[in-house]
């Protein structure tokens, strides 16, 4: 019979896109994750799979507008080019929430890009 979560995991991968947001990939440990997130090593590995997984799920939440609607959700819900041009400067222009860290979400840490092997393509390069 397979256990309960003790955490949420939604609320866990919010907490870890912005870990590794403020830190990069490289400058999040496994160790920093566990702590930041407040889980076990073994739920961390259990549900996300590995560091690796927990980043990527933590890119995706972000590309799909987990930090915010998605260019292409603007213009998808826009009846005129105009409006989604109007709404797509409005929304990149607009200050961003107080827990918003600096610069973007990216696979690097102090401007050193971050290697991905090849079988990491899903990965963004940066």
């Amino acid at each position: 019979m397979a256990r309960r979560k003790e955490f949420d995991p939604e609320v866990a991968l919010d907490a870890a896109m912005r870990l590794f947001w403020r830190n990069g990939y490289e400058g999040t440990s496994t160790s920093d994750l566990v702590d930041e997130l407040g889980i076990a090593r073994a739920s961390l590995y259990g549900t996300f799979g590995s560091k690796r997984g927990l980043y990527l799920a933590a890119l995706d939440r972000f590309l799909s507008g987990g930090s915010g609607p998605s260019p292409a959700d603007i213009l998808a819900s826009r009846t005129s080019a105009l409006d989604a041009v109007r709404d797509l400067l409005e929304t990149s222009a607009a200050a961003p929430k107080p827990d918003t860290p600096p610069g973007l979400l990216r696979g690097q840490r102090h401007g050193g890009a971050r290697r991905f092997r090849p079988r990491d393509r899903a990965a963004p390069r940066g």
